[in-house]
């Protein structure tokens, strides 16, 4: 068997390192690999905004490092060998037409989500969910994204013609680096298998033609997980929802260390009817794929604002909005959206993401829990309480939610009784977050709890040091400046670590 494997980004942790394993493992089963790393020659990526070349630089270096850990058997080439400087010209200089999101969304380019995967990228960068079209700056930042993206799709198509691989292999997929791979390798009829880090560090998982944020691939993956029938599986899921509440890294940041324990808000009554909205991260489901775009609401903050206007004639009902804590010091148009709601009615108490109150306290007490594609969202059905959810996301299909398309049926939903559903889907969601994966040979995550965690590549870190390093950070420090602005306390890691 004959595998191409396409490294796009090196100095983000733990892509490398898994592909790597994979170009070992196909090589150690005897089949044949063909490498291809990014050796600078695209004029924007997640990583990169400006293309900084010092940044090009170490990135390039980190690659070619991991690259010389390999056995015998592998035959490396840049991704600019597959590409014409006549084509090279062509897409450097092409212009796409994107007036709103919704156009830049939709930009394709010969099948490839160009549009998606820039802004996706964009997004990732700088927390900005919402870019200004009309600043030119940011229009040329986007421009450049775009024509990566049609670059990685030439380059690839080029690829795919010349080495006639059984199958390609990448990691995650949903940016500008590497997004349309998948549409060059539908349209030579090829494999791609998406390679993603799992919940438990040390594991990667595979999607097979799709990507890892699909929602389809996801919800089948939960379904046969569980279909097993591992005799621990409900133990296994009840582990997660407690290790969540308790503080216990599983993945994703933990938050309630910052809170205290049972504390709710002073006005809190429970002969009301309390429905608690829990907030998410905007930009963290923003340009994923056109099956995360199914909304009731322009944003969370038309939504809080409509659901209390609409429940504002029923004096027992009171909303709480609980702000996640993830936007703590975000300076960005939905944050600043989702703040001014506080005191414009007077149903509506806006709980913001500094402030010590305690979500599980919230939770529980809640006659109703609403959100925003949150893990909270399942995690009330766990706990017993009716979970509605506004938006597309992993567990919409599982049944635990009550699941409106309009704004009409939020608001009937929100006026009756309901009552809690079976939690069962919540074993689903959680014995997936804790079983899904498999481990990798040559490939090792750090088993600590915790989000700072370093990969291993034969136990090799592939860390470059000296003047190069240096130079990186000096110019991924200035990156952040410019493009971190309002990023929040979480900014290093958007960036990725170097080691």
């Amino acid at each position: 068997m004959k595998t191409l494997v396409y490294s796009s980004i090196a100095v983000w942790s733990g892509r490398l390192h898994v592909l790597l394993a994979v170009a070992q493992e196909t090589v150690d089963a005897g089949g044949e690999v063909v490498y291809i790393g990014c050796n600078g020659g695209l004029p924007s990526c997640v990583a990169n905004l400006d293309h900084a070349g010092a940044i090009c630089r170490y990135c390039t270096a980190r690659n070619r490092k991991g690259v010389g850990l390999l056995g015998p058997g592998v035959v490396e080439h840049d991704l600019t060998d597959y590409l014409d400087r006549a084509v090279i010209d062509r897409v450097l200089s092409s212009t796409d037409p994107f007036d709103d999101l919704a156009a830049l969304q939709g930009l394709e380019y010969s099948g490839a989500e160009v549009g998606y995967a820039a802004l996706s990228s964009y997004i990732t960068a700088t927390r900005d969910p919402d870019p200004d079209l009309a600043d030119p700056v940011i229009r040329a930042a986007l421009q450049r994204l775009i024509n990566a993206a049609k670059l990685v799709y030439e380059a690839l198509a080029s690829a795919l013609r010349k080495e006639r691989p059984d199958r390609v292999v990448i990691f995650n997929g949903r940016l500008t680096a590497d997004r349309a791979v998948l549409a060059a390798c539908e349209k030579a009829g090829i494999d791609c298998d998406v390679y993603e880090i799992t919940q438990k560090h040390d594991h990667v998982t595979v999607f097979r033609n799709a990507l890892t944020g699909d929602i389809a691939s996801t919800a089948r993956t939960i379904e046969e997980l569980w279909d097993l029938q591992a005799p621990d599986r409900v133990q296994v899921a009840e582990t997660f929802f407690e290790k969540t509440r308790n503080g216990v890294f599983t993945n994703d940041l933990v938050f309630v260390d910052e809170q205290t324990s049972g504390k709710l808000p002073p006005d809190w009554n429970d002969d009301r009817k309390n429905i608690v909205i829990f907030g998410s991260s905007e930009d963290e489901f923003a340009a994923i794929g056109k099956e995360w775009d199914r909304r009731i609401y322009g944003g969370q903050a038309e939504g809080a604002e409509r659901i209390s206007r609409a429940l504002a004639d029923d004096a027992k009902i009171r909303v709480y909005l609980r702000l996640h804590p993830n936007m703590a010091g975000l300076d960005r148009a939905y944050a600043r959206d989702l703040l001014r709601l506080e005191g414009k009615l007077d149903n509506l108490i806006v709980l913001g993401p500094e402030s010590d109150y305690s979500s599980y306290a919230l939770l529980d007490r809640a006659d109703t829990v609403v959100t925003f594609g949150s893990t909270l969202g399942i995690e009330a059905v766990y706990w017993g309480r009716p979970s509605v959810l506004l938006v597309s996301c992993f567990y919409r299909s599982l049944g635990g939610t009550y699941n409106p398309e309009t704004h009409e049926e939020v608001v009937a939903l929100l006026r009756s009784e309901l009552a809690p559903k079976d939690r069962t889907p919540a074993l689903k969601m959680g014995y997936y977050r804790m079983k899904n994966g498999f481990r990798q040979s040559h490939f090792d995550g750090d088993r600590r709890d915790g989000p700072r965690r370093g990969y291993f590549f034969k136990g090799d870190r592939i860390a470059v040091r000296g003047l190069l390093r240096a130079r990186y950070k000096l110019a991924k420090r200035r990156m952040q400046h410019r493009w971190g602005r309002g990023s929040g306390p979480d900014l290093r890691s958007r960036f990725g670590r170097s080691s």
